[in-house]
Order: C-alpha cells, then structure tokens, then sequence
C-alpha cells in the first residue's frame, strides 16, 4: 500500500496527461476529443448536470458518477449542478475531468480532477484519493493509519483486483470494488458540516482512451434492466443506472402489491438509446369499489346489497338510543370508502336501547334525583303527598327498585316525602323480605333507632343535615304469617324525645299510620275538636233564640198598653 504522496501529485498527473495528449493527438489530431464525468458530491437530494448545454447526467444521486459525455475539447465549460454548484473546467485534446461539487466555501463550488489518461497493465486498477475541500483533512486509505491530506491533494494507489477500495474521512466511510482495468477516483468532500466521500468510477481505462483518440467503436444502445418486482426507489435507481430518463405511472393490480413495480415501457430487456426515457409502472393496488350507504335499512335489505355487489358481510350488535332495534347502524369499511373487489363489510346493527341499572333514589332531594336519572340515561316522575305536597322534600320509595336493569329512556317513579313538621316515618316490606324504615323531621346528626318488638331485629342511624333517615333489615329470621309490630325512637326536629309503635306490613305494602302513640291519641284530639265545635254552634243558636223571645215579649208588652189606653180613653169619652 502507497501511503501519502507528494503534494505535486496534480502537478504531476497533469504532465502525464499533456505527454498522452501530445503524443496521441498528434497522430489523431483530427479526431482526438474531451471528456466531462459528474460526481454529486454535495446534495443528499438526486441533482441535473449539465455542462454549458450539453446534459452530463440525470438525476445524479450523492456519492456516484453520472455518464461520461465526450465533448470537444474547445477549451473552457461550465458546469451546472442543479442544486447551485458550479465551475468552469478547461477540456484539451483526449483529455478527460471528473468535476465534483460542494469542496468547500472558496467561492467555487464546483471543480474539474483530471483523470490520468493511460494504460492500465492487465490485471490491475487504479485508485486516487483527492481532497476536494479547502482544508486538510484526515484520511485512512483500505485500513491504513491516518494521514494528512492537504487542501487540492491527491495520493494515488495501486489498487488490488478482486478487493474493495476504502477510504475513511472524518466519520463517513466508504468504499467500492475493485475490477481490472478500473480508474478510480475518491473525493472527500465537505457539505459546510461534515465530511463526506464521493466515489468516481471509469470502468475501462482501455475504453476511454481509444474513445478520446476517436478510435472506439461506437456504443450499443443501452438495455433496459427487467425492474419487476422491484420498490418504486429501487427500479428507478436501477433505470438511472442504466443510462435512461425515467417518467412513473401508476396502473391497478390485483397481483401486484401497492408501490411494487409491474414493468416498464419499452420492456425490460430491450434496448433503447442512452438518455432516452422509460416509462416505470408502479402497481396502485387491487382495483375498487366503494362502499355503499345501507344505514337505516333492515339488516336482511342490506346484507342482501352489499353481498349482490360483491362483498363478503358480517354482523354485529350495537345498542342505539336513535336507530330503532333490526335497522343498520353503520358499517365498517364505512360507506363511501373504495375498497378491494370481494372486501368483508361489517354490519353494525342496532338492538335497539341499552339496558342501564337503576340507581338507588332513596333519600336523594329532587335535584340530586334528576341528576341521577340523566346520568343514568333514564326519566323520572315525581310523586308527592297529595295532602301535603313538598317539592323540596326527599325520596323515600321508587319504582322500579334499586338495582333492576330497564332499558335506557325508561321512567322510574319516585314518591317524595310529605312536608310536616312533626317526626314522619314509613314502614315497607320488600318483595325479597327486606324490611326499609326511613324517617323525616328528625333531628340532624341525631341518632334514630327501629326494632321489631320482642324479635332482636333492628337497628341504628345517624339522621342526615335534612333530617332524613333509612334504616334496612332482614325479615329472614322471623315468620311471615305472624303480624309484628315496629318502635321507633329518635328525637324530633324541635329536639324533643319521639317514640312510635308501627306494624310491620305484608311484603310490598306500606305503613305510615302508628298503631299506638304516647301521650293523646289523634282520634281525641279529633273529637275534642268536634266537641268544641258543637258547642260554639249551641251557643250561637241559643244566644239567637234568646233575642228573638225578648223582641217578642216587648212587643206583647206594647199591645197589652195600647189597649189598657184605649179602655181609659173609652172609659174618660164614656164619662
């Protein structure tokens, strides 16, 4: 392995390329001619090159050498990278540059490396490293240690047949195969951040020189590589490769995936002139077919259309509060999306409302009690006291019961307690043998107690900040044919000591009636009212009876004077 050489190297290779030159051209004067090779070295992106007007290369991808084009060598071009870079290279007689771009920030960003135009001995290759910046920069050639290269230099080395030419630059490493007869160029080039390696490659040195003495026959037209089956990227990498413009198009397939090439035109293993285009046909995928719309119809109506189009079907239930139970809800793909021929759709279908669960309204004041039933998806209807009606009061019973499953929308009935100020309790039985007692107007964070007399079954609550209290026990343990009676003790809003015995009902009715009470019972004061009543009457009637006698009394006494005056009168005419 050669390691550094001199920095004369370009100086150097020059010499060796004017004595090609002037012993060549001057047996082939009138045909020796120039060649120009592009190297992308500067954008991540595929880049145009063009030398004046004349196309070097398309869609030129970073780090590879588009075509060579042999030009006349008349002297100065300049070359165009369609990323911005540019330069000027000046072309002589069987001459031959490979212009890279994006070497640095000297105000050129594009620059001509002569090729060593000679023979190459049978067997072997060529490799020179340039740097291709405007600063030195550190390199390892096939492994070697790192060496300095300074700024425009090059090294050149023998390379081996068979193996792969490397070359490390900073972080980048790159490297390339190694085929007899090969010239090889390396640039390490910087983008403004890093640097980064550039590889050119002539494939046959043997080629290029009888091309620039005008002694090579002319080229065969390239063939079109067979790129099916290939990703959309790597058939048209493959199409550049090959020497030819490439224009996509897409085309359906049902044997082709998505994004897969089908072919080109011309087909792939014809040839075509270099430069010319070809057309890449990049699969779409299957053909399709859209979804229809079957929301609202019967379910039978639209498996029916969808399965008479083509389409494979399955169903599932939904519960819906607005699509009425056996009707379409949706369908999955939803209607409107194209899809494959022979797809499976998903029928949605509606069983119709969701079953919810009934809360437990018991206790809760209106407000809480709406809030709850929207929550639950439900409606409720308000039954009060017709007596003594009390929108702010509590709920004591519903209907259905606490933990029933309704179907959503359904209405619950709940009864509210009445507004008294005295202590008020109710007593129920459950269908499944539960005993509930729940009182009201009793004094809050009082404790209120209820005990089925002479059984052991009761027990305590803490009255709530509205005076309300539910107290819930099992009547497993006693005998549903025997009647029983209830005492409830507590203390009443006013803070005063109350106490009432109540019957125990039948299973689903209610009590809300004492059996016995302390103190007066209601039917006394009821009759003491009537009394009192009775009496007042009595004594307006006597009183009136008694005005009426006295008026007539006086007007007796009236008559019987005016007649005794009359006898006088009679009596004095008489005399």
């Amino acid at each position: 392995m050669n390691r550094r050489k001199a920095a004369s190297l370009m100086l150097v290779v020059g010499m060796i390329a004017t004595l090609v030159v002037a012993v060549v051209g001057s047996a082939a004067a009138q045909t020796a001619q120039g060649q120009l090779t592009a190297v992308n070295g500067a954008s991540s992106d595929n880049v145009d090159v063009t030398a004046d007007s004349t196309p070097l290369a398309s869609g030129l991808a970073f780090s590879t050498a588009g075509d060579g084009v042999v030009v006349p060598p008349d002297g100065g071009y300049k070359v165009s990278f369609s990323d911005g870079s540019e330069g000027t290279v000046n072309v002589g007689p069987e001459t031959a540059f490979n212009v890279v771009s994006g070497f640095g920030d000297n105000g050129e960003s594009a620059k001509g490396y002569p090729i060593a135009v000679e023979p190459i001995p049978s067997g072997e290759a060529v490799a020179v490293v340039w740097n291709a910046t405007t600063e030195t920069v550190l390199i390892s050639v096939n492994g070697s240690d790192p060496f300095e290269l300074l700024a425009g230099e090059g090294v050149q080395q023998d390379a081996t047949v068979g193996e792969s030419f490397t070359v490390q630059a900073g972080d980048d490493s790159y490297n390339v195969p190694v085929a007899a007869d090969n010239y090889i160029d390396a640039f390490v080039v910087n983008d403004g951040a890093t640097f980064s390696v550039a590889f050119a490659v002539i494939p046959s040195m043997t080629t290029l020189i009888e091309t620039l003495a005008g002694t090579a026959p002319p080229p065969e037209d390239p063939t079109v590589p067979d790129v099916a089956g290939l990703s959309a990227a790597d058939a048209n990498a493959a199409l550049v490769d090959a020497g030819f413009d490439v224009a996509e198009t897409t085309q359906p397939s049902d044997d082709v995936a998505e994004g897969v090439a089908i072919g080109t035109e011309p087909a792939g293993g014809s040839t075509a002139p270099a430069g010319s285009t070809v057309t890449l046909i990049i699969s779409s995928g299957p053909s399709t077919v859209e979804v229809p719309d079957v929301t609202g119809q019967p379910v039978e109506d639209a498996v029916a259309e969808l399965e008479g189009l083509g389409f494979t079907t399955t169903t599932e239930e939904q519960a819906s509060e607005d699509v009425e139970e056996g009707l379409v809800i949706s369908t999955n793909p939803r209607a409107g999306t194209a899809v494959a021929p022979g797809s499976e759709v998903v029928v949605v279908v509606s069983t119709g409302p969701e079953d919810v669960v009934v809360p437990d309204f018991v206790g809760m004041t209106v407000e809480e009690a709406n809030a709850a039933a929207e929550a639950a998806g439900l409606e409720v209807t308000f039954v009060e006291d017709p007596d003594d009606p009390d929108p702010e009061g509590l709920v004591v019973e519903q209907d259905p019961a606490a933990g029933e499953m309704v179907p959503a929308g359904s209405e619950v009935t709940l009864q509210l307690s009445p507004a008294t100020q005295d202590p008020w309790t109710s007593i129920k039985v459950e269908d499944t043998g539960v005993l509930k007692a729940a009182g009201l107007n009793f004094l809050p964070e009082s404790v209120s107690e209820a005990v089925v007399v002479d059984t052991g079954v009761g027990g305590k609550t803490v009255v709530d900040d509205d005076g309300f209290w539910i107290i819930t026990l099992s009547m497993d343990p006693l005998d549903p044919n025997k009647a029983y009676e209830m005492l409830v003790t507590g203390t009443a809003e006013d803070g005063s000591p109350y106490e009432q015995t109540f019957k125990v009902p039948a299973v689903g009715e209610k009590v809300e009636e004492p059996v016995e009470e302390e103190g007066i019972p209601t039917w006394v004061w009821l009759l003491l009212g009537v009394l009192v009543v009775a009496a007042i009457t009595l004594g307006v009637v006597l009183v009136t009876n008694s005005s009426g006698a006295t008026e007539a009394e006086a007007a007796e006494s009236g008559a019987a004077a005016e007649g005794a005056e009359g006898e006088g009168a009679g009596d004095t005419d008489a005399s």
